[in-house]
């Protein structure tokens, strides 16, 4: 995953997911993300938001060591169009991030809305020291959108050129347009990415209704 460090000179990471609307259910009614499923989707997003203990949204992360603290400063989904099919794009901001936290934070958060888990779930994965069998979502539409260099433009924004996007952003999003989503989108027509790991969120292989247990581990039980 996107990689990055909030320290004086240091820089933080910017990185967006992009999802198709649509969700896999045989004969079905396709998914649509009306204003009630999105105003859910930006509350589970936002539990993500301030600092926790991340060791169950990575791999090989001891829970004691300050490796498995990160800070997200924000988590904001929105729908986005793009080639006459609607999409969900998700833009998460963090100081940094560990090995899969985007993609577990994405496949806790599917689970959530898919009705798979319960939202506690969440947070217990996030204040035990037990292991969480957290989803792993695929690769496929995650990628750093920008390096955000907070405390240098800080501390020498005045006296020196800030290191930001703007002066490219036009560039940046009609490379966006032209080169990464139609990746994106192309690779999910040809092989079913999302579609065919959603076939096997549930309960069975995750085992999302055992971790409640594991609240009785947790210090600060404020859900």
């Amino acid at each position: 995953g996107p990689q990055g460090a909030e320290v004086p000179g240091g820089p933080g990471a910017g990185a967006e997911g992009l999802a198709p609307e649509g969700a896999p259910g045989g004969q079905a009614a396709p998914f649509e993300l009306d204003a009630a499923c999105l105003e859910k989707l930006n509350r589970v997003l936002g539990r993500y938001k301030g600092t926790h203990n991340f060791h169950n949204y990575s791999k090989g992360v001891d829970w004691k060591t300050a490796q498995a603290q990160r800070h997200i400063i924000s988590f904001e989904a929105e729908p986005f169009d793009f080639d006459g099919q609607r999409w969900v794009r998700c833009v998460v901001v963090g100081q940094s991030f560990v090995l899969h936290q985007i993609r577990k934070m994405i496949g806790m958060m599917l689970a959530v809305m898919r009705g798979v888990a319960d939202e506690e779930c969440m947070a217990i994965a996030m204040r035990t020291s037990k292991s969480c069998n957290v989803p792993l979502a695929p690769e496929l539409g995650l990628f750093l959108d920008e390096a955000i260099f907070h405390s240098y433009n800080k501390e020498f924004g005045a006296t020196h050129q800030k290191l930001c996007h703007s002066d490219f952003q036009e560039a940046k999003d009609k490379f966006k347009m032209t080169n990464i989503y139609p990746h994106i989108a192309g690779k999910e027509d040809r092989d079913e990415v999302m579609a065919t790991w959603l076939r096997g969120m549930n309960d069975a292989n995750y085992g999302f209704s055992a971790w409640k247990s594991h609240a009785l581990d947790i210090k600060d039980k404020h859900f």
